[in-house]
């Protein structure tokens, strides 16, 4: 199924709103899986992080009370605070990098991920990396990136054409009608002068050993990044049926996306901001301010040992 666009200030989400109303969870997702499906399996709470949707609005009634449940059971479970090894990490996989790069993690980490075909990341999210990235490109504990993914419109968010983003300016899709229609122009112009990679976006196997493998792939990065709440430990039995439901997850769209499926993102543009062992500092889906994200960049610098 393909997303609406709600506006050129409007974020790709995989929640799917559609004219401001309240759109249905999709019946596929790493995402919802991890905010119910993991909760259930481990009889134990989900960390607050995963459940701070950032895109809460869109989540049907039904969902947002669940999340609100088991935020209620985490403040009031004895063995629910998380410490610092168990606070979800960024994971980040790239296919290659195809401006700067190979990018070398620092003590502060910001990354946007972004779609080719998103109307919002180039009219907001894009400008707003460019001044964060001029704003700190002074400082060699500061990375600052972007990661170019596809969890819909394959045939739009392709390698070849961020290549030709990168080159020449040229956009496609909705972006370019964007740009038409709104700017008048059928190029982006602003420069993108901070590295570029392409999410580890690969063909979904159609054969089920090749499915089986994917999905304890994905399952063992997600519980090396923490998202899954239910640490190292999982049993075997529990192991099986979250890697057979991924499986089924995965088999729904031709393409799988590790940045974008292992960070459970919910759309793009999505932002974090993270330490050199993938510690997260903040995440949220959509625009902010680009003043509101020099603070969180500066709040991070502060909070990291030895951070000025």
């Amino acid at each position: 199924m393909r997303l609406e666009r709600l506006s050129a200030r409007c974020a790709r989400t995989r929640l799917r709103p559609r004219f401001g109303s309240l759109a249905a969870l999709p019946s596929q997702g790493l995402t919802w899986l991890l905010i119910v499906g993991a909760g259930l399996l481990s009889g134990q709470p989900l960390p607050c992080a995963l459940l701070e949707v950032p895109c809460g609005t869109f989540l049907r009634p039904s969902a947002a009370e669940a999340a609100h449940s088991l935020r209620r059971a985490s403040a009031n479970s004895e063995t629910s605070s998380v410490s610092t090894e168990q606070m979800p990490r960024y994971h980040f996989a790239v296919s290659s990098w195809l401006q700067g790069g190979p990018v070398q993690l620092r003590r502060t980490n910001v990354c946007l991920v972004f779609q080719v075909n998103c109307p919002g990341c180039f009219s907001h999210s894009l400008p707003a990396l460019a001044e964060i990235y001029s704003s700190f490109s002074d400082r060699d504990d500061v990375a600052v990136f972007a990661i170019a993914t596809a969890f819909e419109d394959f045939d739009l968010n392709t390698k070849e054409n961020l290549e030709d983003l990168l080159r020449s300016g040229t956009v496609v899709g909705a972006t370019r009608r964007y740009l038409e229609e709104v700017q008048g122009k059928d190029r982006y112009d602003m420069a993108l002068p901070f590295p570029v990679g392409m999410d580890l976006v690969e063909p979904t196997p159609t054969e089920q050993p090749m499915i089986k493998a994917k999905a304890r792939t994905l399952l063992a990065a997600l519980q090396r990044s923490g998202r899954l709440g239910l640490g190292a430990d999982m049993e075997e039995a529990q192991a099986e049926m979250v890697a057979d439901r991924i499986g089924e997850m995965i088999t729904s769209r031709p393409f799988t996306a590790e940045t974008f499926d292992v960070n459970c993102l919910q759309g793009t543009p999505s932002w974090a901001i993270f330490g050199q062992d993938g510690t997260l500092h903040s995440e949220w889906l959509g625009s902010r301010p680009v003043g509101a994200i020099k603070e969180l960049v500066e709040a991070a610098i502060v909070s990291r040992p030895g951070g000025s």
